[in-house]
């Protein structure tokens, strides 16, 4: 397993979240549909938006476009999911190489981030 850039965010409380920076590669979990990958991470700004979205879309146009979004998010999920988290109070922490989510925050947490 290779090594990813992750973008550490903490918040006031205490929490951290790695995000991974997807410049070279299309993560194929993000093709599930968008309003569903919203759920799943929680993202409800995004999902508000996508959901005023397809009311502004007739049925059959909104296919093409739900397709459209979910390529989309494949290549850029990462930036969505830190988009949404600055006005929730999640600032950035440093920047870690690591091969996991979990492998970022712990090496983080060791003092190994840039």
């Amino acid at each position: 397993m290779e090594t990813r850039l992750y973008t550490v965010r903490h918040k006031g409380s205490g929490e951290i979240r790695a995000i991974a920076d997807r410049f070279d590669r299309f993560d194929w979990f993000d093709l599930a549909p968008p309003p569903l990958w919203a759920v799943w991470h929680g993202l409800w700004i995004t999902l508000a938006a996508l959901v005023a979205l397809a009311a502004l879309w007739s049925p059959l146009a909104l296919a093409p476009v739900v397709s459209g979004i979910a390529a989309i998010l494949g290549f850029e999920g990462g930036a969505v999911r830190r988009a949404e988290l600055g006005p929730r109070r999640w600032r950035e922490a440093g920047v870690v190489e690591a091969r996991s989510p979990e492998g970022a925050e712990e090496l983080f947490l060791r003092g190994e981030a840039a």
